[in-house]
């Protein structure tokens, strides 16, 4: 039965590993049904922070003196420049709030620094649009079948605009009123669009057009109208609504019914160039790390040693094809913490086979020695692990508050990391290691560990020379 759990152990580690190597050798599955992408053409598939693939940081501040913005505001602020900054096909930007009113925005690959600032920079204004249905299709809702024209309606003639619930049947709902001087004129837009949804056109059906809220050109939320507004104040239902979605949607149409002025404090571009040479120079690092650590354990532990090397070898495939498959965007700090967890990883082997050549010095069997080994190290190996974790965990939650992205990219690393190691270290080279001890190599138990050999009735016997 052991046997045989220790197989299934064993499959199982190969088609993890299997599975790893080939999301890291697979940047596009497009097939029909699945559409799947991951992956930049940077070494490995990896996304690359500003530091490694090279880019441009910014830094704005929000409001002025006389305005100082609430965070909701900014929040609808941010959400306004992701928008913008996915236009320019940025793969992993980070958008960031400093303090109260700044932001800090890097843009990896991006080496156009002006044409960045003026998209970024310009303000967001929220405006009122008719749509016109000409088209049969706009009883299936169908965006083509409209043509938008401008009421003179915009965010600056809105009183407010929060998230709330239908009084009847408590369905998140959309509120907006509009200043007392500006209702007239609302009034008569949505009198206007309520007549298309009774009055029968030219050709004797009905063409109901549409009132939107559009910030930066694209529509936030599109509706008819069932009712003229006549008192300046109405609410916006829709199927898909969610109090969530409902809320995120208030912020957005406050920030453009407030626009926020951003001001530009700082700009610099990191050439490519040098963050390619940072990201070989860690690579290189790395490479070399690794062949000394597994001369090291092949030589002093021996044939225990090539078994957590083997390891060592799949816990670096499984946690690229996490950086890449989440993906977490790699920066110099988050190497750093991967090279980190690189050495946790190697010290969980080097406490299990310590506590291995004490059973053995003992006169324990090759079989008895591993899983004494692995129970009395486990204590170490978890404690060890689990601080590591908090201690990641608290960089993480700290650091995302800040403009210190370098923080997070080493908390994020390290997390993963200390996390697969774990895995590798208790479930990878423990079955690895058991099936090995199971064949005929368990009768020369010097070749596991550099103690002497023992009997096979387990009597102790004196250290080779």
């Amino acid at each position: 039965m052991l046997r045989r759990l220790r197989w299934k152990s064993l499959t199982t580690i190969i088609v993890v590993v299997g599975l790893a190597i080939t999301a890291i050798a697979i940047q596009k599955i497009d097939t029909p049904g699945i559409n799947f992408q991951r992956g930049t053409d940077h070494a490995l598939g990896l996304e690359l922070g500003l530091d490694l693939a090279g880019g441009t940081h910014l830094v704005y501040q929000a409001g002025d003196e006389t305005f100082e913005p609430t965070s909701a505001q900014m929040e609808g602020l941010i959400d306004n420049i992701t928008r913008r900054v996915d236009s320019l096909g940025v793969a992993e930007p980070s958008i960031q709030k400093l303090g109260d009113d700044r932001l800090v925005i890097q843009l990896p690959g991006i080496e156009d620094v002006e044409e960045a600032k003026e998209l970024i920079g310009a303000t967001a204004q929220l405006e009122i649009i008719e749509r016109l249905c000409f088209d049969a299709a706009c009883a299936e809702n169908v965006a083509e079948s409209y043509r938008d024209v401008k009421t003179g309606l915009t965010g600056a003639n809105m009183a407010r605009a929060f998230a709330g619930q239908d009084q009847l049947t408590n369905e998140p709902v959309l509120l907006f009123e509009l200043k007392s001087g500006d209702a007239r004129a609302f009034a008569i837009l949505t009198q206007r669009i309520f007549e298309t949804n009774t009055v029968p056109d030219e050709n004797g059906g009905l063409t109901p057009d549409q009132m939107a809220f559009v910030l930066d050109g694209r529509v936030l939320v599109s509706a008819g109208v069932s009712s003229p507004i006549l008192a300046g104040n109405g609410q916006i239902r829709g199927r898909d609504f969610t109090p969530e979605g409902v809320r995120r949607l208030a912020i957005q149409v406050e920030s453009g019914r407030l626009p926020i002025e951003i001001h530009e404090l700082s700009s610099t571009f990191v050439n490519a160039s040098l963050g390619a040479e940072s990201f070989e120079n860690a690579l290189l690092a790395g490479l070399v790390g690794l062949v000394l650590v597994v001369f090291f354990m092949a030589a002093y532990y021996r044939l225990s040693g090539v078994v957590a090397a083997v390891a060592l070898v799949c816990y670096i495939a499984i946690v690229l094809a996490i950086f890449k498959l989440v993906p977490i965007t790699l920066t110099l700090a988050g190497l750093a913490g991967f090279v980190l967890s690189l050495g946790m990883a190697v010290d969980a082997n080097i406490l299990i086979f310590e506590r291995m050549k004490e059973e053995l010095r003992i006169g324990r069997n090759l079989q008895f020695a591993m899983q004494i080994g692995f129970n009395r190290a486990w204590t170490s190996i978890r404690d060890g692990n689990i601080s590591t974790v908090i201690i990641a965990l608290v960089l993480f939650f700290f650091g995302s508050g800040t403009a210190n992205s370098a923080v997070t990219g080493f908390a994020v690393a390290l997390l993963v990391g200390v996390l697969t190691s774990m895995f590798t270290a208790i479930f990878i080279s423990k079955n690895l290691l058991a099936i090995v001890g199971r064949t005929g190599l368990q009768r020369f138990p010097s070749m596991f560990s550099p103690e002497g050999r023992y009997t096979s009735a387990g009597s102790t016997a004196e250290r080779d020379a």
